[in-house]
Formats: C-alpha cells, sequence, structure tokens
C-alpha cells in the first residue's frame, strides 16, 4: 500500500467508532515516519550564496516557533507566531488568523504569491528527534527514552533528558540544521514555481 492509500485508509477509519483514537494517532505518526523517511533521502537543494541572509533569517525563525512568509518577487520576509494551524492550507490558515494579521500589520495576503514557511509539526519533530538518537552511542539516553509510556511524554521530556545526558546543544545544532534544510529545498521549489525559468531563480540584480 503506497502512502496516498495509506492516509485515505487512516481518514476512513476516523468516522469509525470501533476505531481506537490512540491506535490511529500511532497509525498516523507512523505514516508521517514513512514519509519523513523518504523525504530524508532527498538531497537538499543548492542555494545560491545570495540567499544566504535569506535562509539564516527564515531558519532563525522557524527555530524561535515563528511562521515566515518570503515575497518570491521583492523577497521581503514576515514572520508571525505560529498558534497551531499547521495542518491549514493556505486560504485556510489566511482566513482563521484574520486578527493575527491585523495584530502583526502583516501584508502578505495582499503580495501576488508568497512561499510559506512553518516549525515542524510535533510528528516532524518526533520522527527528528528519534534520528538524532539514533546517532548516538549512549545506552543510558537510550534507556531513559525507551521508558516514557507514550509519543506525547517523549516529546515532552526529550529536551530534559537531553540536557541531563549532555546532548542538548548537540540536539540543538541538529535541529537547527534539520530546519535549515526544509527552508533551502522549500525556498528553492517555491523559487522554481513562481519564476517563468530556473534561471530567474538565480538573478537578485534586476
Amino acid at each position: 500500500m503506497n502512502l496516498e492509500d495509506k492516509y485515505i485508509d487512516i481518514i476512513e477509519k476516523t468516522y469509525s467508532t470501533e476505531e481506537n483514537e490512540e491506535e490511529l494517532r500511532n497509525e498516523l505518526y507512523d505514516l508521517d515516519k514513512d514519509e519523513f523517511n523518504q523525504k530524508h533521502k532527498e538531497e537538499v537543494m543548492y542555494v545560491p550564496h545570495e540567499y544566504d541572509c535569506i535562509v539564516e533569517q527564515i531558519t532563525n525563525a522557524l527555530y524561535s516557533g515563528f511562521d515566515c512568509y518570503l515575497n518570491p518577487e521583492t523577497l521581503e520576509i514576515e514572520q508571525a507566531s505560529n498558534l497551531g494551524y499547521i495542518a491549514f492550507t493556505e486560504a485556510e490558515y489566511s482566513e482563521q488568523n484574520e486578527d493575527l494579521i491585523d495584530e502583526f500589520g502583516l501584508s502578505y495576503p495582499e503580495w501576488d504569491s508568497y512561499i510559506r514557511f512553518e516549525p515542524f509539526s510535533r510528528n516532524d519533530l518526533l520522527n527528528r528527534m528519534e534520528s538524532f538518537v539514533s546517532q548516538l552511542n549512549d545506552q543510558d539516553l537510550k534507556t531513559q527514552l525507551e521508558n516514557l509510556s507514550n509519543k506525547e511524554e517523549y516529546i515532552r521530556e526529550f529536551n530534559g533528558i537531553m540536557e541531563r545526558t549532555g546532548h542538548l546543544e548537540e540536539w540543538n545544532t541538529f535541529r537547527k540544521k534539520e530546519i535549515e534544510n526544509y527552508v533551502k529545498n522549500q525556498l528553492m521549489r517555491g523559487l522554481q514555481i513562481n519564476t517563468d525559468t530556473e534561471e530567474d531563480v538565480y538573478s537578485l540584480s534586476e
């Protein structure tokens, strides 16, 4: 069964009262993990040095929990506090956040187009936590994590365990690099979609 079929299967199960909510949550996490593993096999796209400052600014904003919006024509960046609307479409996000847009004085809804960057969802974050831990040779750390009762506790206790075992700085560096890789790929795909030719993507002088 491919990823699309798995998503459809889980959606259908949500309408059945016989299905356990925790089991469905675990199925969705496993599906997200499969998708994460597939995406992780992709190479990080090359980003010209002219965009280094943009990548850095957006990466830092996402690392701090903000959503970012980039105007592909002017390269203007706007950011706003993320309130958990990660699964919404662009239209739904704008509709649900009219008050937020007014509060921050955001103008991105008026742009002809924009590229949206989001902090990692809980499942995306959990996948990266597990990926990071798998690289470590620390059985005490792994034992502490294995003793956690569920994925919510895993996420909640993770930073504390990293700090107690001396791996917090490594984890923060790893997480920031993962965010940066996501920003690079999202940036280059977005710019290519919003320009007529690939050459336009690499020109900032016009």
